[in-house]
């Protein structure tokens, strides 16, 4: 039975890693691409791009762009540990915030983000800056750590809300920081969008307000 079960679940992995490295073999892009995006020279490839004539070669082939797809974003963030930080008044963690900013003040915050400052090693629309770096512009490298307990506990409150109090709202929640989670190596993907932005804030206001009840 457990056998079955880890045959199971092998093949559901293996399906979406499938799908990613077919729409990656569409684009025809070889590991030599890795190389390229770095002028500094700090990424290589120990690998040549397989002939992909069989499923062994495909896998390789999709592997390895996934663990450059994951990683690419942590890289991006290792670029701007030692720079000087510009405050961006809570509005740097997401271009969407970036350009509301820009509409109200008239100030273009945009450049001084850690992203622009690095922008000719490290494409700031071209490559993936990862969450921690975004959130960097508002907090610095050492507010993201407290960001990240600060939102740890909160997931943890969130999750026992709808596990024991049964909060309709804490369980609307629970997908978002999933979603979150797992793009931190990529983006901003949840404050960085007009929907998931607005999503998130009124639910999580309505969560709170429910657990006052309580």
């Amino acid at each position: 039975m457990i056998f079955k079960l880890i045959i199971i679940l092998s093949i559901l992995f293996l399906i979406p890693v499938g799908s990613f490295g077919y729409i990656m073999l569409e684009r025809g892009g070889g590991f030599d691409y890795f190389i390229s995006t770095s002028p500094l020279g700090d990424i290589s490839v120990n690998t040549e791009t397989p002939d992909l004539d069989n499923i062994f070669d495909f896998y390789l082939y999709a592997f390895t762009w996934l663990n450059y797809y994951l990683v690419q974003g942590y890289y991006g963030f290792s670029l701007i540990i030692d720079l000087d930080w510009n405050w961006t008044y809570g509005f740097g963690n997401s271009e969407f915030l970036q350009r509301q900013f820009l509409l109200i003040t008239g100030i273009d915050i945009a450049q001084d983000t850690f992203q622009t400052q690095i922008d000719n090693i490290w494409g700031k629309t071209a490559q993936w800056h990862s969450f921690y770096g975004q959130f960097a512009n508002d907090f610095g490298i050492i507010g993201v750590s407290i960001l990240m307990f600060i939102l740890g506990a909160l997931l943890s409150r969130i999750w026992l809300s709808a596990i024991y109090n049964n909060n309709f709202y804490g369980m609307a929640l629970l997908p978002l920081f999933m979603i979150m989670f797992i793009f931190f190596p990529a983006n901003n993907q949840i404050f960085g969008y007009i929907d998931t932005l607005s999503y998130f804030i009124f639910v999580i206001f309505f969560w709170y307000l429910r657990g006052k009840k309580y």
